[in-house]
């Protein structure tokens, strides 16, 4: 079956996905970018290699994406606390991964993942050399992990976390998983996934999600930083919107209309997914009927402004440290951003009604933490009752924060795990 599906996989699938990406990149900047990125691959990798100060045993750890990588961080910071010499080696699959990380001294050596062909897997590894490989929830592609397991180099994927109701994702996820060695499951319920696919050759244990322990540490470096002066907010109930997108917006900004005539200290923190000019334009004219609002950069002249738009990226979490309650976007739109970015901060977070794709928002729906609401009335009611009752708000703060505080601890397993796999290898 094995040598079918690579028959399958090398002989239709990888050529039939490669034309699809280079199309695809007619069309789209960023598929485009991650084809371009990939040019002299391997001159570069071996470059870089070359001129790494740490000559240690090698880590290669790989994360899909930006999201994926800032879970790996609290890994990396720890690994290399414990043995400086280990060359940390972070491959990418998505431009958005490569082009963003912040690599914080933590990383030796940052690439691009090949495409998943045979002989640039092969080549891969031979310049890479890893002792371990950790790959981060769920980007496994195949011909990297076949030669991975034909040169008997350890497997380790944390943070899985599977969504298996089509068939050829169990099909996949069998094929993949009977070559890892190790693998680190968020729930009880996740491992017993794994386990109904067949799965007897790896060693399988819950121990969490690294996600938890990314966002704590986030946080306490967000509350270093005060982005917002004294003034601003003292004697404020603030509210933050997070990532919000237009669906959003045409439910909570004539919630905040009449939120703000019955609360005339109410000041809102209004943060776009996307704070494009003309995404700011739009929302600067649908305010300026009844709120007055001033933009994030231009702080220096503020006046009392009802409303802070903010312009810029990469604050989000900082501000959410000013906030009494949140509204995380996404959830008018088709699915929720991050919940536990407001969450750390013991507050009550609210979200529409499209928050399935997020099971951290589940389970604090189900707890009391989150809020779901449907319409722009059912949010000012919300906002209202959150708002005037301080027992109600700090019980629900409190939900939230208990939540992430009890889903800490995954970082630490995975990285005994992984030294414990490093002492026993034998670098030839």
């Amino acid at each position: 079956m094995n040598h079918f599906y690579k028959f399958l996989y090398n002989i239709f699938f990888i050529p039939f996905l490669w034309f699809g990406f280079y199309v695809a990149a007619l069309f789209n900047p960023k598929i485009r970018r991650g084809i371009e990125g990939r040019k002299n691959l391997f001159v570069h990798l071996e470059r870089s290699l070359a001129y790494s100060q740490n000559k240690g045993k090698r880590i290669w750890i790989h994360s899909s994406s930006l999201g994926e990588f800032e879970q790996a961080k609290p890994i990396i910071a720890q690994l290399k606390k414990n043995a400086p010499s280990l060359c940390v080696i972070a491959s990418f699959f998505s431009p958005s991964g490569f082009e963003n990380a912040k690599l914080d001294g933590l990383v030796d050596v940052k690439t691009y993942l090949p495409f998943d062909s045979t002989a640039n897997a092969k080549r891969f590894l031979e310049i890479v050399r890893p002792d371990v490989a950790l790959f981060m929830s769920y980007d496994l592609w195949s011909n990297h992990i076949w030669q991975l397991r034909e040169n008997n180099i350890p497997i380790v994927v944390a943070n899985v976390r599977l969504r298996m109701s089509f068939f050829l994702k169990r099909m996949y996820y069998r094929m993949m998983f009977s070559n890892v060695q190790y693998l680190f499951t968020v729930s009880d319920s996740e491992q017993e996934n794994i386990r109904s696919l067949g799965i007897t050759n790896a060693v399988i244990e819950t121990i969490g999600e690294s996600r938890f322990d990314q966002v704590v540490q986030r946080a306490n470096e967000a509350k270093e930083k005060q982005l917002l002066a004294k003034n601003v907010i003292e004697g404020k109930q603030v509210f933050v919107i997070g990532s919000s997108w237009e669906e959003d917006e045409r439910v909570f900004i004539p919630a905040l209309f009449q939120l703000s005539t019955e609360h005339k200290n109410l000041l809102t923190i209004f943060v776009p997914h996307e704070p494009t000019e003309k995404t700011l334009i739009r929302i600067e004219s649908q305010l300026s009927e009844k709120n007055s609002s001033i933009r994030f950069s231009q702080m220096k002249n503020y006046n009392n402004e009802q409303i802070i738009l903010v312009d810029s990226i990469g604050v989000l979490l900082s501000l959410y440290q000013y906030a009494d309650i949140a509204f995380v976007g996404g959830s008018f739109k088709e699915k929720v951003h991050n919940v536990l970015e407001p969450a750390v901060f013991g507050i009550p977070v609210l979200v529409g009604p499209k928050f399935q794709n997020s099971n951290e928002a589940i389970a604090l729906q189900q707890l009391g933490g989150i809020i779901s609401v449907n319409d722009e009335q059912e949010l000012f009611l919300t906002l209202k009752k959150i708002f005037t009752n301080e027992i109600l708000k700090n019980d629900i703060g409190r939900i939230c924060k208990a939540f992430v505080e009890q889903h800490r601890g995954a970082t630490e397993k995975i990285v005994k795990h992984v030294e414990e796999i490093l002492k026993l290898r034998i670098v030839d």
